[in-house]
């Protein structure tokens, strides 16, 4: 028999949220977490009560909940036996650094400036199964579409066999949200070597058209949802509105954002990495996440059922078609070509689970990294700044000096291939007149640098000094790949090539900067715009960056200066494009309180400026 204690309002179901949030403490976490409180379906042998209000024992956590606590639940059950975690033994001692393991992935736990080696490592949560989702109709995880070409676009859901042992499913699009007008239809192959999803690429569509779709499978119907088509590549075209969006750790936050975005006006959302989490935020996150950290095929496919079961998700996807990228979480934090290799078949395992749960369609491989052209407005490079990366290097404790390994014209952030890629798409789009060139890259290209030490006068004393040598934080993104950014962005000024915004993500956290072609000689001409978004739910806890004066207070000036920053707040950016100018709005909220987010800030980039002015709200 184990022991699960539910601090807060009990939870009718293992699907549901709690509101008011409240904090599961469980000797099994994914064993027990199913069957916490009086109306939970619970297996034969389960004994639940309700202990009177009472305070908690010293040695559990307090309530994350804002609203008080209705009771405390105790369930023993049967189900399983794994081994009991250190941090609910009475007897051990939690400390701030174990605290903060949990709560944050190792890079993020750097930029807190904890002092000291670092605490142990926690060990996994289970060793159980994880929990089974509730039976939710035919198609549990909904739908959703992703942007392909100008007359293709690619649908997907996904039928629970436990519901349907149908070998196929139908889908039809239509013109029109009532499915009146059907305009292309066919049946798909539904197996369980794809885990039952289902994934279409349907041409044959007029282009910059909005298209209405929906699934059928044993005669039960999907959802209606709604995507459209690129427009043609020489089109004009007078607008362009994307929600741009990252990072969304399930047990980090409730996705109350996902929710203002599937009621907004867009052409489509742009996600830039981190969809799933391969690890677990356990007893201190919001909402109950079974698996502790993936390894196998079946634990990232589990990961990804478990995400798209949220209703604010699925209205998201339902709404808008998106454009995806990965980031690093889809298979292990801050990984590089170098660990793939010695870790093949799990980053095989992930790719896999990656590309059978997003509207992506196939290009050669495990290849991610394209291009899509919106008429004559816009060309939008996707990147892939992970999969094709140089060994990680170590970053410091709080700051990181950079040196000739990071400096080094032989790392690549890229690849030679995707970055010869990247150039000739940049170039091939100011040769067509395309008014704007667009990034989208999961880690940020602006440098955030604490201490500068490439001046005249350091250059005068240390001649071999190395470029752009000073003390540097993120190093996990460009900064990382110095010399690789400073072939973009020579690429950039040397050939003229304007009107260049990176959308970027990975931070947790808002930034705007504008980047000279040399960011150490003021003189230099501004060759790029790049907004920041922070993400959707994970945790947003840069404490080493709060000391940067970028209108938000901090002690120290950054060089090159950011102009904005915001490190508190969860959320997501509207990014709206004419030919004229370009207009970022930062939406913020704290996404652990299901509060619906904010408009914070507001930026303007006119065209031939390759500058961002801060609007009023």
């Amino acid at each position: 028999m184990h022991v699960c204690l539910w601090q807060g309002h009990p939870r009718p179901t293992v699907g549901a949220q709690p509101r008011p949030r409240g904090l599961r403490l469980c000797e099994a976490a994914s064993c027990g977490s199913a069957h916490c409180g009086p109306r939970a379906r619970r297996p034969p042998g389960t004994e639940c009560t309700l202990r009177e209000e009472e305070a908690a024992e010293s040695w559990l956590l307090p309530t994350l909940g804002r609203d008080g606590v209705e009771g405390i639940w105790e369930c023993r059950f049967p189900s399983c036996s794994p081994p009991v975690h250190p941090l609910f033994s009475k007897s051990h001692s939690v400390t701030f650094q174990h605290f903060l393991e949990l709560l944050v992935d190792r890079r993020d736990f750097l930029r807190l400036g904890a002092v000291g080696a670092g605490a142990a490592a926690f060990a996994p949560l289970s060793a159980c199964a994880p929990d089974e989702l509730p039976i939710a109709g035919h198609f549990p995880q909904g739908i959703a579409s992703g942007l392909h070409s100008p007359t293709q676009v690619v649908l997907w859901t996904r039928v629970d066999p436990r519901v349907s042992a149908a070998p196929s499913c139908t889908w039809e699009v239509a013109s029109d949200p009532a499915m009146t007008t059907v305009v292309a239809s066919g049946t798909a192959p539904v197996s369980a070597g794809a885990d039952h999803c289902v994934k279409v690429l349907v041409g044959g569509l007029a282009p910059d058209t909005n298209y209405w779709y929906r699934f059928t499978a044993d005669a039960m119907q999907s959802p209606v949802g709604r995507t459209r088509t690129l427009p043609v590549a020489a089109a004009p075209v007078g607008s362009l509105k994307l929600a741009v969006t990252t990072c969304q750790h399930y047990s980090a936050g409730f996705y109350s954002a996902w929710r203002q975005i599937s009621q907004q006006p867009l052409d489509a959302v742009l996600f830039l990495g981190d969809y799933i989490y391969e690890n677990s935020m356990g007893p201190i996150g919001v909402r109950s996440e079974p698996i502790a950290t993936c390894k196998t095929a079946e634990e990232y496919r589990a990961k990804y059922r478990r995400y798209k079961t949220d209703p604010d998700l699925q209205a998201a996807h339902a709404a808008h078609p998106w454009m995806v990228i990965w980031d690093d979480h889809e298979l292990w934090n801050d990984h590089d070509s170098v660990e793939i290799a010695t870790q093949q078949a799990r980053a095989d395992a992930a790719h896999e689970a990656w590309f059978l749960y997003q509207p992506v369609w196939p290009i050669d491989h495990f290849q991610i990294y394209r291009s899509l052209r919106w008429g004559n407005l816009a060309d939008l490079a996707l990147l892939d700044t992970r999969q094709y990366r140089g060994t990680h290097l170590d970053d410091g404790l709080l700051f990181t000096e950079m040196t000739p390994e990071l400096a080094d014209p032989n790392r690549s952030l890229l690849g030679s291939t995707q970055r010869d890629w990247l150039l000739n798409t940049l170039t091939a789009a100011e040769t067509d007149n395309v008014a704007w060139k667009l990034l989208g890259s999961q880690v940020m290209v602006s440098p955030i640098r604490f201490v500068d030490l490439d001046t005249p006068e350091e250059r005068a004393k240390n001649p071999g000094l190395v470029r752009h040598a000073g003390l540097y934080t993120n190093t996990d993104g460009w900064t990382g790949f110095s010399a690789e950014r400073d072939v973009l962005l020579n690429h950039l000024g040397e050939n003229e090539i304007g009107n260049v915004i990176v959308l970027t993500g990975d931070y947790h956290a808002f930034f705007q900067a504008d980047v000279r072609q040399d960011y150490d000689d003021d003189t230099s001409p501004h060759v790029l715009t790049e907004f920041v978004v922070s993400s959707i739910t994970s945790t947003t806890l840069n404490l080493v960056e709060q000391v940067i004066a970028s209108a938000n207070g901090g002690l120290l000036a950054a060089h090159p200066a950011l102009n904005f920053s915001n490190l508190d707040l969860n959320g997501w950016g509207l990014f709206e494009l004419v030919a004229s100018k370009a207009t970022m709005t930062f939406y913020g909220h704290d996404s652990k309180v299901n509060e619906t987010p904010r408009p914070i800030a507001r930026f303007e980039v006119p065209s031939g400026t390759n500058r961002a002015t801060r609007l009023p709200l």
